[in-house]
């Protein structure tokens, strides 16, 4: 047998060495590639549909490191990965720097924070900082420029136009435009930033009055100052375009927001036309019509938002909801605060407990009639009811429950009888008493909605009152016995 050469047997450490670097740089090549295209991944390389939005901290500089010099908010696009872009800033038309992303450790030129949640999210304003250096030195004004790129191509996805932030001894406000119809034409007086026009949004309209219309707007962004924006109606718009935003009763009644207006980080204000207990200081003069009005937003730079309403007689209309602008509902309305935003639409929304004449006869032909229960859906979708139950207020496991197997459209009503009558879309088996409460559940016997206890007892009481009427829901939820059934049509 041949001998083998020590030199056989191994490879030399010097031949090692260079085949692991060579590894290493054709692994790290495909993981930069598979990182890359990670990153690009909602956006396919394109970033033409995105827009971003600088505006100055509004904060007096001063000669230390790591203040806080502008905030970038993204108004259109989609969530992005700290990996696919790089925020450049420029000071006093200096050279552009390369800014610390998220995450990362802070260098000397500028940092970015985020919300911590390691993306950059439509909506969502970011600040721009100093590093350990001090690039704006606390001269009397320091100008400032954001460029946003796509980092896989250094390709330029937004470049902001200068804006100026003030440095020791005063405060030149966020906003340096200006509005020819009434709105802000300086920068805020106070304190407290001038609100990004995409953190700014209407979230709720209350229109059709009950008691009065109101609006709801929300903060996305940090607390700031409302200076300059402006809301008003349609008919507002029209006539105060026509005069040029002055010298008419129209235009007065809008609202117009000054310095020291402001609203808290993720906060809801509330306004009426007129006053209404709870709602904010400020009010308008024009009606909202439930149905079929357009509200504008009106930013300090001239953006204009339109709000339209959907439903009189479903609530208010809800502008915040992830499955897109809904109704309330008579029971979801939330003034000052987020959004319910109800995906199972579905109330009781008539119960006559004595029957009434001309609906649900007796099948035995007497002429009586049965007790009947109306279901509404105020929604904009159906709403596929298989598996819900309904019944009286005793428990679920011990009452007649009827089981839905049917799908209730947009804006329908669902008429149910007293199984004794063979009328109406459905039959129950359970009786209802004067006090009694009806209760509709989900398929997972969740409670959707009830009547609450009939005040039967109340109504005999009161010699206004008849309990032979009908128990009824009207759009605010608010329940009464009353004359006048509606069964299979709005109350």
């Amino acid at each position: 047998m041949k001998e083998m050469k020590l030199n056989e047997k191994a490879v030399s450490p010097v031949i090692a060495t260079i085949l692991m670097v060579a590894i290493t740089v054709v692994l790290s090549g495909v993981l930069y590639v598979w990182a890359s295209q990670l990153a690009e991944g909602n956006t396919n390389g394109d970033f033409s549909m995105y827009d971003f939005e600088v505006r100055d901290s509004g904060s007096s500089l001063t000669s230390d490191s790591g203040e806080a010099l502008a905030y970038v908010s993204m108004g259109a696009g989609e969530d992005l990965s700290w990996s696919t872009v790089v925020v450049q800033l420029s000071t006093d038309d200096s050279s552009y720097t390369e800014c610390t992303n998220p995450e990362k450790s802070v260098e000397a030129s500028c940092a970015v924070t985020d919300n911590n949640d390691g993306k950059w999210s439509f909506g969502e304003e970011v600040t721009i900082s100093e590093g350990t250096d001090n690039l704006c030195d606390g001269g009397s004004i320091c100008s400032i420029q954001v460029k946003v790129l796509d980092r896989a191509t250094n390709k330029l996805i937004y470049e902001s136009t200068e804006t100026s932030i003030a440095g020791i001894g005063g405060n030149t406000g966020g906003n340096t435009g200006g509005s020819t119809d009434g709105g802000s034409t300086g920068g805020s007086t106070s304190s407290t930033p001038v609100c990004s026009a995409s953190a700014i949004t209407i979230s709720e309209i209350h229109g059709g009055g009950a008691p009065e219309d109101w609006i709801e707007i929300h903060n996305s962004g940090i607390e700031c100052d409302l200076e300059g924006f402006q809301i008003y109606d349609k008919g507002v718009k029209e006539d105060c375009d026509a005069v040029g935003g002055v010298g008419t009763s129209k235009c007065d009644e809008r609202i117009v927001f000054v310095s020291g207006n402001t609203i808290s980080a993720n906060g809801y204000m509330w306004f009426c036309e007129g006053v209404c207990s709870g709602a904010d200081s400020q009010v308008f003069g024009f009606g909202v019509k439930g149905s079929g009005d357009t509200v504008h937003l009106r930013a300090p730079d001239g953006t204009e938002t339109d709000y339209d309403t959907l439903g009189d007689e479903a609530g208010s209309t809800e502008f915040d909801c992830s499955s897109g602008v809904q109704v309330s509902g008579p029971h979801g309305s939330t003034p000052g605060a987020a959004n319910n935003c109800y995906t199972t639409t579905l109330v009781v929304n008539e119960v006559a407990n004595k029957g009434s004449a001309g609906t649900c006869l007796n099948s035995d032909g007497s002429g009586d009639t049965e007790d009947w229960i109306e279901i509404w859906n105020y929604g904009a979708n159906a709403i596929d009811m298989t598996g819900m139950q309904i019944v009286d207020d005793k428990d679920l496991a011990e009452g007649d429950v009827y089981t839905f197997s049917t799908t209730l459209g947009a804006g329908q009503y669902l008429l149910m009888c007293k199984d004794d009558s063979t009328s109406g879309d459905a039959q129950f088996e359970f009786g209802i008493g004067g006090d009694d409460s009806v209760l509709l559940y989900d398929a997972n016997s969740n409670l959707i909605h009830t009547t609450g206890a009939l005040p039967e007892a109340a109504c005999e009481a009161d010699p206004a009152c008849n309990p032979d009427d009908v128990y009824v829901m009207d759009n605010t939820g608010a329940w009464a016995y009353t004359t006048g059934p509606s069964p299979g049509a709005e109350n």
